[in-house]
């Protein structure tokens, strides 16, 4: 039960240039959120995650996307916390127009804060536009959005592999593909 088709599945276009712009470090990582904005989407866990990706010093954006009960609150929290400059409420957009569009070509990683046990859904429209996403339902049990904000912060700070490069914990791993292995 998805919204998403074919054409609005991410390029290989898209990824390369998803890849390079993540590589080249130039930009601030640009994270994204998009739902309804309740308490069972976690929506009321982004501003404390971006207030801790702040005292990280994790340059980073967040958009928000959707509407909600929470949203006036998000907004002064916002405010409160002067993250105006780095997370924004861009509201509802339309799916297959505008939001699929943002994020295959501007998103670098989905913020799942969820509550609920399965938003299957939401990981399927946003891995069809070819975003990772990071959440630990542990860490929002708990109550300690904090903890995304370091799984975030570390993926910020490592330097990316290139596509075959092997991981130097493990020297003898396989790189999973071959660029000439199906040509």
């Amino acid at each position: 039960d998805t919204r998403t088709t074919n054409e609005l599945c991410v390029s290989a276009e898209q990824q390369h240039a998803r890849r390079e712009r993540i590589f080249s470090r130039q930009k601030s990582i640009q994270l994204a959120f998009s739902g309804r904005l309740i308490e069972i989407k976690g929506a009321h866990f982004l501003v404390p995650i971006a207030a801790q990706l702040r005292n990280l010093h994790i340059p980073f954006e967040l958009k928000i996307f959707g509407e909600g009960s929470l949203k006036s609150s998000i907004q002064n929290q916002i405010n409160e916390l002067q993250l105006n400059n780095c997370v924004k409420l861009m509201g509802t957009l339309d799916f297959a127009q505008k939001l699929m569009p943002e994020f295959a070509n501007n998103i670098d990683l989905f913020i799942a804060p969820h509550i609920q046990s399965d938003p299957a859904c939401t990981y399927l429209e946003t891995l069809a536009a070819g975003v990772p996403i990071v959440g630990e339902q542990r860490a929002l049990a708990d109550h300690q959005p904090g903890k995304i904000a370091l799984q975030l912060g570390r993926h910020a700070q490592q330097r990316p592999r290139q596509p075959g490069q092997r991981d130097a914990r493990n020297q003898n791993q396989q790189p999973l593909h071959q660029p000439d292995q199906y040509a």
